[in-house]
C-alpha cells in the first residue's frame, strides 16, 4: 500500500467541479482518492443563520477508472450545525450532485454505465461487473440516464412514417401470462420512438390518439384497422425492405 500526497494535478485529473484531491492511496490494486469540497461556508436552510462545523463523515463510492485502474472516491463530507437554539434544524451533511446521498456510484460513473448499455451493447449485468455493483444498482443507473431521453418530446419531431412490431417481453410463468410489447419506430431515422405494453391494434390507436391529429398529419387517429401480415418471400434489397408501411400520413390503417 502506498500513499501519495494530493496536488493540483491530481485535482485536475479527477475533474469534478467543487472538489479537490487531498491524497491518493493504492489499496488492493484500486486507486483511492481522498476528496473534499472547496466550500467552507453554509447557511442553515431553516433560519438562514451561518452554520458551524460539526465534524465529518467519509463516503466511499466507485468512480470512473483512471488509466485503466479501478478508482474509488473517499469523500470527507462535512457535517454542519445550526447555532440558533430555537431553530428546528439541528445538523445536516453537505450534498453534491456529483455524489448523491446514499449513492453506490458517483453520478458520472452511473452516466458512463448507462452509456455502456445504451450505446456500446453491454448487458446490464456485464456493465454492473465492470463497476463492481449489483444488477439492480446498474439497472437503476440505466433507467435514470435513459428515461429523460426516451420521454423527450423532441424525439417525435420530423417523423414522416412509422414502423410497428410486436415483441415478447416476458415469458409466461405459473402465475402470469406471456407479456408482449409494441415497438414504434421512425422508418427514416431507424430509431425507436416508443415501446408500449400490449400488442393489439388498440394499443397503437391509443398511442396515436395521445399524439394528436396535428402530429398524425391532420388525420383523426381513431380506430386502427386489422393488421395484415406480409407473406414471406424472397428478400428485397435493403433499400426496399422496411419493417413497417409507408403512407402520406404518419400511420396506415388496414
Amino acid at each position: 500500500m502506498s500513499v501519495i500526497q494530493g496536488s493540483r494535478g491530481a485535482t485536475a485529473l479527477v475533474g469534478m467541479s467543487g472538489f479537490v484531491v487531498g491524497a491518493e492511496q493504492i489499496v488492493d490494486g484500486e486507486l483511492w482518492l481522498f476528496v473534499e469540497t472547496t466550500s467552507d461556508f453554509a447557511g442553515c436552510w431553516g433560519c438562514g443563520a451561518r452554520a458551524v462545523g460539526h465534524g465529518r463523515t467519509t463516503t466511499k463510492v466507485p468512480d470512473l477508472p483512471i488509466s485503466g485502474r479501478p478508482t474509488v472516491l473517499c469523500w470527507s463530507k462535512r457535517r454542519w450545525e445550526c447555532p440558533v437554539e430555537d431553530c428546528e434544524v439541528k445538523t445536516w451533511s453537505e450534498e453534491s450532485c456529483e455524489i448523491r446521498s446514499r449513492a453506490v456510484l458517483s453520478e458520472r460513473a452511473r452516466k458512463r454505465l448507462a452509456a455502456m448499455v445504451n450505446q456500446e451493447g453491454f448487458s446490464v449485468a456485464a456493465a454492473a461487473v465492470e463497476f463492481g455493483v449489483g444488477w439492480h444498482t446498474a439497472n437503476q443507473a440505466v433507467a435514470d440516464h435513459t428515461d429523460p431521453h426516451v420521454d423527450d418530446p423532441a424525439r417525435l419531431e420530423g417523423v414522416e412514417a412509422i414502423g410497428v412490431d410486436e415483441k415478447r417481453f416476458l415469458n409466461a410463468t405459473p402465475t402470469s401470462r406471456t407479456r408482449f410489447t409494441t415497438q414504434i419506430v421512425d422508418l427514416d431515422r431507424h430509431v425507436i420512438l416508443d415501446v408500449v405494453e400490449g400488442r393489439f391494434r388498440d394499443v397503437l390507436g391509443r398511442w396515436l390518439r395521445e399524439r394528436g391529429s396535428d402530429w398524425c398529419g391532420g388525420d383523426t387517429p381513431g380506430d386502427i384497422g386489422p393488421v395484415r401480415r406480409i407473406p414471406e418471400g424472397p428478400r428485397r434489397p435493403p433499400s426496399q425492405s422496411h419493417s413497417g408501411s409507408r403512407s402520406s400520413s404518419r400511420h396506415q390503417t388496414g
